[in-house]
């Protein structure tokens, strides 16, 4: 297969798991929706029953004309609930019928019940009360079994929403590991398609530029790069039966160059079609974070309709899915940041430090003020360097000097800067320092590592990757940083830069007299 061909069938493979996931995904809903209409009808049932329970003792007790109105009034209420409500499965819907006939006989109970209670009011026969007795004791044993089969069909409505929550869980597990297993195919297929024979085809110009000309790559002719690996073959085998000639010389030197050119204009066109293949791998890399956003919009949406079923396991369950895929979220974001730090090169130039340090002052102004924090920002150098990422390292300082506060205390937080013009290159030390809770000095070394954090996520915010950016940025600037502290003491970062970029900036320095 031709790598056109194989990248189109890379193409195909996620449009494909999309198409699956998102058929999943409708028939999830529909099921979740159903669950919650089934929830609602339950819960409604259950509470008319007890109301009309309760009714029904309080009758039994006073024998009011309030009562009876009250009454009667629920138990139209209830009919009407009940000729409405459907069900989804066939044993949820003989409860239904059973609670209407129930309901029914209740009804027609409690006006037998009335009636002899007028008759036996107006006529004073004494056979009415044991009527009566025997009248009370099946209204209230209608009621009883009502209320049994509302409480059974509201138990059957939470074992199948619970049902449906579970397999709605287990569809976004599966659609996660699905995502993987086709990335790491498709990683998979360009390697061996690609990556391995253009090493193979790398080793053997370089071999054959250095006069060995017994290379051979061996490999097969199944798409562009094979058959180039052919034409190389040949190319060897021709040059090592060259004769030493000069007419055989000449024209195996004309042979070479016309190789060496048809060669140079297949690796344009497989540098072209690299491009096109990384430009894929980058689409396909992005679209690593749709699983994701699934993922959280199907948490909101089970934390929503666990809204009234505070307590539960399932609620439980549905806000830590909600809060581990905002932390993915973060973590994915802090991670792009950190790889694009000098990824794409860096634009050197006159920098005023000042500046950019009251620039990332004014983008954590919200911040600032929601903390009562005091940011003093001194006088700072101009030096050469990458504008944007000092912009980065001063943010990234300042938003941890504020993060990591005493509670209940207003943090102070001081940028200071100074030249030290001693020795072969100058430098300037910029200082960010606060009053905040500070660290034990033994793990200085462990700050500035890739996800290391001192303190847990719950306690303090963040993903571990912002001091390791500032060590990247300041690396980057052929400089250093370090910290001190003392536990509750507050701390202090210093950033050692050099003024100017030596071979990389457009500007001269010159020491001062």
């Amino acid at each position: 297969m031709t790598i056109r061909g194989r990248l189109l069938a890379a193409a195909i493979l996620p449009a494909a798991m999309l198409l699956a996931v998102g058929a999943v995904a409708a028939a999830s809903l529909g099921r979740l929706e159903a669950a919650r209409r089934q929830h609602a009808t339950a819960s409604g049932v259950v509470k008319g029953a007890f109301q009309l329970t309760l009714l029904t003792y309080e009758y039994l007790q006073q024998h009011s004309e309030r009562s009876r109105e009250q009454w009667l009034g629920k138990h139209a209420t209830m009919s009407i609930y009940l000729s409405e409500a459907e069900a989804a499965r066939d044993v949820d819907q003989a409860l239904l019928q059973s609670l209407r006939t129930t309901h029914k006989e209740t009804g027609r109970l409690f006006r037998r019940l009335v009636g002899a209670r007028s008759a036996g009011a107006t006529t004073a026969d004494e056979f009415s009360a044991p009527i009566e007795q025997r009248l009370n004791d099946q209204l209230l044993t209608r009621s009883h079994e009502m209320l049994s089969l509302a409480s059974r069909l509201a138990s059957g409505a939470d074992a199948y929403m619970d049902r449906v929550f579970r397999w709605t869980g287990a569809f976004v597990l599966a659609s996660a590991a699905l995502c993987a297993a086709a990335v790491a195919a498709i990683a998979l297929m360009v390697r061996r398609s690609v990556v391995k024979p253009l090493a193979s085809l790398h080793a053997g110009l370089r071999d054959v530029g250095a006069g060995k000309l017994d290379v051979r790559l061996n490999l097969q002719p199944e798409n562009e790069i094979g058959e180039l690996a052919c034409a190389f073959d040949r190319m060897a085998a021709e040059l090592q039966t060259v004769t030493v000639s000069r007419d055989d010389l000449a024209r195996e030197t004309v042979r070479r160059a016309a190789a060496e050119e048809h060669l140079r204009a297949t690796l344009r066109q497989l540098q072209e079609r690299n491009r096109e293949l990384e430009q894929f791998a980058w689409a396909a890399a992005h679209d690593l974070q749709e699983p994701l956003r699934k993922i959280q919009a199907f948490g909101d949406r089970l934390v929503k309709e666990c809204a009234g079923a505070e307590g539960t396991p399932v609620q439980d369950y549905a806000e830590r899915m909600r809060r581990g895929a905002e932390r993915m979220s973060r973590l994915l974001n802090d991670l792009l940041v950190f790889t694009r730090v000098g990824s794409g090169g860096r634009t050197f130039g006159p920098v005023d430090l000042k500046r950019e340090a009251d620039q990332a002052a004014a983008d954590l102004a919200p911040a600032i003020r929601a903390a009562n924090a005091r940011v003093t920002i001194g006088p700072l150098p101009e030096i050469e360097a990458d504008a944007d990422e000092m912009w980065l390292l001063f943010r990234s300082l300042l938003d941890n000097a504020v993060k990591f506060r005493k509670p209940g205390h207003s943090p102070e937080v001081r940028v200071t800067g100074r030249l030290c013009l001693n020795g072969e290159r100058p430098r300037c030390v910029i200082e960010v320092s606060d009053d905040g809770i500070g660290f034990d000095p033994k793990y200085a070394g462990r700050l500035f590592a890739i996800f290391r954090r001192l303190h847990p996520a719950d306690e303090y915010a963040g993903t571990g990757l912002g001091l390791a950016v500032c060590r990247k940025i300041a690396e980057g600037h052929d400089g250093t940083i370090e910290a001190r502290s003392e536990a509750g003491r507050g701390a202090t970062f210093s950033v050692t830069l050099p003024l100017k970029q030596e071979g990389k900036g457009a500007i001269a320095w010159e020491k001062p007299s």
